[in-house]
């Protein structure tokens, strides 16, 4: 019997990730427009080479240094390019890559260790269990609460409309 050379490739990223039910624009509130402060859109979706990329936009107060009046409200874009993703069970997926871009501009030059992500999926909706840099050496979220604020990381609603897209509005 010979064994199927399909069964001896491993899943592309994107391939992962649409088997998951991750792929589409995800949000808090999709009903709350790109641009308004406090809204936020993550959109996974296939790039080159069978990978994939998680584009993420959030208008809110940015706390800037040299800020004299407090925070700022500006809209902050990241890519992170996702080079391998792995289903953890029907509930979790583990993506793993890189911040390449942050408001058009390269990543940051301290982000460049892989970044490891956990994703949670429950009743539809999907949040970020675990975000750190490969080797543990910079965690943004652990179990499910973000570190700088001690709050839990929200849940995210697919959004069904166009407009919801971060591409939509370049």
């Amino acid at each position: 019997m010979g064994v199927s050379m399909a069964l001896l490739r491993a899943a592309t990223p994107i391939e992962t990730i649409t088997e998951f039910g991750l792929v589409g624009t995800w949000s808090p509130d999709c009903a709350v427009p790109v641009g308004t402060p406090g809204a936020s859109r993550v959109t996974y979706e296939p790039s080159e080479n069978g990978l994939a990329t998680s584009t993420s936009i959030f208008s809110g107060p940015i706390p800037l240094p040299d800020a004299q009046s407090g925070p700022s409200y500006r809209e902050v874009t990241s890519v992170f390019h996702i080079d391998a993703a792995t289903a953890l069970s029907d509930r979790q997926i583990k993506l793993v890559g890189q911040i390449t871009i942050v408001n058009g501009q390269a990543g940051p030059t301290s982000d460049v260790a892989p970044r490891e992500m956990t994703i949670e999926k429950a009743n539809g909706q999907i949040r970020v269990l675990d975000n750190r840099l490969a080797g543990a050496t910079a965690i943004a979220v652990e179990d499910g609460v973000v570190r700088a604020t001690g709050k839990p990381t929200p849940f995210l609603k697919r959004c069904e409309t166009v407009d919801a897209s971060p591409r939509s509005s370049n």
